[in-house]
């Protein structure tokens, strides 16, 4: 005779649909996502196709022959990164400098989290490719030294809020007012003006200032001692 034997796999099959859906959303992502074992030695058990972009490699099968450690490329950095993970179970955002396959450097912003799946322990990470914004704050960052120690005095005031007050003054506009830069904020640099100062050239300046347009003019100003001085104002 022929014997059949029938068994409930529903709920099988409910596990392999969502587990789908999960691998469909995570190939959606776009910044890199992986996991592994912990450890040293533990080797990517499962990567999106943004981290096989990110990390230079010809196919998830030759990034999966490789640990998440191969990518740091401070040995230290790398410790320092495993250790606090170890002690508190997740890192968010972590910044690093980590290395693609070939060797080329690149800024990442890490977060990794420590998941037990099926009884067994996983590292869960994403990694987000942050060089150009790192590099936008390195020049940001040259900028800001630049004006902050030029010869001249320089402030900035927000035009948007009532009466244009200053938001920022470097030490040589310090130096030559005598104000300090706490004094002066939130305050339209007309406090500098005083009996002397010629209405007709601070007409010029208000009406260049209202009317979006350059212009110089040369004022008397006074510092916070009351001592006036000529100020060549652009």
């Amino acid at each position: 005779g022929l014997s059949i034997f029938f068994t409930d796999i529903s709920e099988r099959k409910e596990r392999e649909a969502e587990l789908k859906r999960y691998e469909e959303l995570i190939e959606t992502l776009p910044v890199a996502a992986g996991m592994n074992r912990p450890g040293e030695e533990g080797k990517f058990e499962f990567v999106n196709q943004a981290a096989v972009d990110l990390l230079g490699a010809e196919s998830k099968a030759e990034l999966k022959e490789h640990s998440p450690a191969d990518t740091y490329a401070n040995e230290d950095e790398r410790k320092q990164f495993s250790e606090r993970l170890r002690e508190t179970g997740t890192i968010d955002q972590y910044e690093v400098q980590l290395t693609t396959l070939d060797g080329e450097l690149f800024w990442a912003s890490v977060t990794a989290k420590i998941a037990v799946i099926d009884g067994e322990e996983y590292i869960i990470g994403i990694i987000e490719d942050i060089s150009e914004r790192k590099a936008n704050e390195q020049e940001l960052r040259y900028k800001t030294r630049a004006i902050e120690h030029a010869p001249i005095g320089v402030s900035l005031s927000d035009y948007d809020q009532e009466d244009n007050p200053l938001v920022y003054v470097n030490e040589r506009f310090e130096e030559i007012t005598g104000y300090t830069a706490e004094e002066v904020s939130g305050r339209n640099c007309r406090f500098l003006q005083g009996e002397e100062t010629d209405d007709e050239a601070a007409a010029t300046l208000r009406s260049a200032i209202e009317a979006s347009e350059p212009t110089t003019v040369e004022l008397r100003n006074y510092r916070k001692d009351g001592e006036m001085f000529w100020n060549r104002l652009s």
